[in-house]
């Protein structure tokens, strides 16, 4: 589906750089994320053509180019995925650089390790300020903001102009502290999805947009995921819906049944590993991924695989997630 984005929502989020980050036309945004992701486009590209930035675009994730933009380009502000700090963390092509004329850093698309930002904080004794957004509304939400204080675990406080609260599954808004769906409502919410209007209204009700992603507000505001509604897994900052991998190992002769989950990786988030049940005892773990590698993305393909006799599943055909790992 598509998110339709109106001049309003993308002008409201191309400014959050400048009221949460005090970026200017002095700023030279790092560009590694590609700019059809909704947080580059907005965060790195819009945002840098709003103000009269500059923005360096990178053709892909090359350490050795990277290190030549972060050591001569006057790199100012970085906004990118957990993988990226990983990387400036402990890849020996970025050893000694100096950080103290970058302003900004930012990540974003999926949850940052706390101990990547416990390395970035010790080796370089800058922070980095985790943030949240979805396609939907434009796509940021939060962040921790440079001039409040900063908590590292927490996706921060919502942008000026925007509200969050947490509501169970009966609508009923809770208080600090208590697990439930994170809503958002502001000039940042998409007009809806193009030519769905039931699932347009199912995700934003009274101008509420529904994110699908667990978690809680603590008592000073700052907003926590714990855990995704959704059936997907976030890798490397990009959304896979299960049911997309999971039909296509199930189109391969041989297997009878399957399952993904998210497993933890420090660099990535979360990698893709699949549990099989098959019918031919001959398949193999590589056989698996090659199949699933000509049918989709690399980052939608299951990095581990494992064989097993069945996938549990609850009366809705829901996988059981706790015993499938159980039983591994």
């Amino acid at each position: 589906m598509g998110a339709m984005l109106t001049q309003g929502n993308l002008d409201h989020n191309s400014d959050t750089m400048r009221i949460c980050m005090d970026c200017d036309d002095s700023d030279s945004t790092l560009t590694v994320i590609p700019c059809f992701h909704s947080f580059s486009a907005s965060v790195n590209m819009l945002s840098m053509l709003r103000y009269g930035g500059t923005i360096y675009l990178m053709k892909k994730l090359d350490f050795r180019e990277l290190r030549h933009a972060l050591a001569a380009c006057g790199i100012t502000a970085i906004c990118a995925v957990p993988t990226l700090f990983y990387g400036l963390v402990y890849h020996p092509d970025l050893a000694g650089i100096d950080y103290t004329r970058v302003k900004t850093l930012i990540a974003g698309g999926s949850a940052l390790p706390i101990e990547v930002y416990n390395a970035f904080k010790q080796t370089f004794h800058t922070d980095i300020r985790q943030g949240y957004g979805i396609t939907e509304a434009s796509p940021v939400c939060s962040v921790n903001q440079k001039h409040l204080p900063i908590k590292p675990a927490s996706i921060g406080t919502p942008v000026p102009g925007v509200t969050a609260r947490v509501e169970d599954i009966k609508g009923n808004i809770l208080k600090p502290g208590e697990v439930g769906e994170l809503i958002f409502k502001g000039p940042n919410i998409m007009k809806g999805y193009y030519k769905q209007e039931q699932e347009t209204k199912r995700i934003i009700t009274d101008g509420w947009l529904h994110t699908g992603d667990l978690g809680y507000i603590d008592e000073d505001g700052y907003i926590y995921i714990t855990g995704y509604m959704k059936d997907m897994v976030i890798t490397s900052g990009f959304n896979v819906y299960s049911r997309e991998v999971e039909n296509v190992l199930n189109s391969m002769p041989g297997i009878r049944d399957s399952a993904i989950i998210g497993e933890p990786d420090l660099m990535r988030g979360a990698v893709i590993k699949a549990f099989i049940v098959r019918d031919d005892a001959t398949l193999t773990e590589d056989e698996v991924k090659k199949f699933a590698r000509r049918q989709l993305a690399p980052f939608k393909t299951p990095r581990k695989v494992e064989f097993v006799p069945e996938i549990p599943r609850n009366e809705n055909g829901k996988v059981l997630v706790d015993i499938l790992k159980g039983a591994s």
